[in-house]
Parts: structure tokens; sequence; C-alpha cells
């Protein structure tokens, strides 16, 4: 009986070592291409810390239409200038966005300062826009959302993102043929809120300038 144990215990011995081995052994992962190819893309995006952009916006809310022209001037990842103008180039506000305060001046020449940008631009055009994510997203990256979609090229098609009582609905419909490096030219962003009036901004981004 004994001599029975030992022989099983030393089977059930090298049958752990064995399979120990197995697996230890290295093993091969398949890499996806289509997410190589995104996080390519994403790694090229990341690396812009200057640019600026003009185009145009429209913002449609309770059956009304707000159209705008804008100039957006990135300074560093987390400072920016924006501002806003009419269709015949008269400034109505423009904005300063440093980490620590927002600067707003309007078209009297006023100044207002406070530490949170998407308050202050609410406060003087009515529009809630999530610009830490917003500077992220009119660049082509998803920002703080973990949930978005690709095109078949691998860029975004797709972000959907939950802020409070929000969630957004960000769609881009078009990108530049830029060989270098593709960056969007139509974005449609849609904000809704439980019980009220779905919100819409379109952006048509006429001209990218990358330093």
């Amino acid at each position: 009986m004994k001599n029975f144990m030992h022989k099983y215990y030393v089977l059930l011995l090298i049958s752990f070592i064995l399979t120990a081995c197995n697996i230890l052994q290295p093993v091969s992962i398949a890499i996806d291409p289509n997410l190589f190819q995104w996080y390519q893309h994403k790694q090229q995006l990341q690396q812009l810390k200057q640019f600026q952009i003009s185009g145009a916006l429209a913002y449609f809310f309770d059956q009304q239409k707000i159209y705008a022209r804008f100039f957006w001037q990135q300074y560093s990842k987390e400072c920016y200038r924006l501002v806003f103008t009419s269709s015949l180039g008269i400034t109505k506000f423009e904005v300063f966005v440093k980490p620590t305060v927002t600067l707003l001046i309007d078209n009297q020449g006023k100044h207002y300062s406070s530490k949170n940008p998407q308050e202050m631009i609410q406060k003087f055009t009515g529009i809630s826009l999530p610009m830490d994510n917003l500077r992220q997203w009119i660049i082509g990256l998803p920002g703080d959302s973990h949930d978005f979609t690709l095109d078949n090229k691998y860029y975004l098609k797709q972000v959907n993102y939950q802020q409070n009582t929000f969630t957004w609905f960000v769609s881009y419909q078009n990108y530049n043929t830029d060989p270098t490096i593709h960056l969007p030219s139509r974005i449609e962003l849609k904000q809704v809120e439980l019980g009220k009036k779905e919100k819409y901004i379109k952006l048509k981004i006429d001209n990218w300038t990358l330093k």
C-alpha cells in the first residue's frame, strides 16, 4: 500500500511539473492591426501641442439657430484662446483659458474672470460646452470618454460622453485630406438632457495650422 501511495504522489508531482512548464512557456498574442493603427493615429494627435483653427459654428435649440465664426489658438496643452465673431467679422467676445483662471473680454472691452471656462462660456452664450473634452474632441481624440467607435480608416466616428445630467453624442462627419495627419473638418455635437429638448452644435473647420 505504501509503495502504491509513493508512486501515486510521484506521478502527481511529475504531472504538476509538466503542467507548470506548459503554463510558463511564451505565448504568442495576435495584435489587432485595427487597434494598432488607431493607437498610432492617437499618438500623432497627442503630440499636437500648438495649433490654430478657424471655422463656423451653428447652435440649434428650441427651434432657434445661432451662427458664429470662431478662432481657436492652442498655445500649450492647457492654455488656449477662443474668439467668437459674427458673420461680418465683428468680435463678440474672446476667452483666454489657463489652468488656474479663465478670462473673458466682451465686445465692450469689459473683463470677466472665472476658474471654470465651461461656466464662463455658458453664462455669455447659453451653451454648456464641456471645454476640457472639447479641446480634445476637436482634434479627434475621445477625451475622458471610453465609449467611442472608429470608422473604416481607424479615426474617431462617434464619441458618447456622460457629464452630470447631460449626455453628449459627438459625431465626426468628415476629415481633411492632409497627407501627414488627418484632422476633423466637420463635427456634430448633440446634447441630451432628461426631460428637455435635444440641442445641436455643428462645427465646420475651414483651416488647420499646426506648429
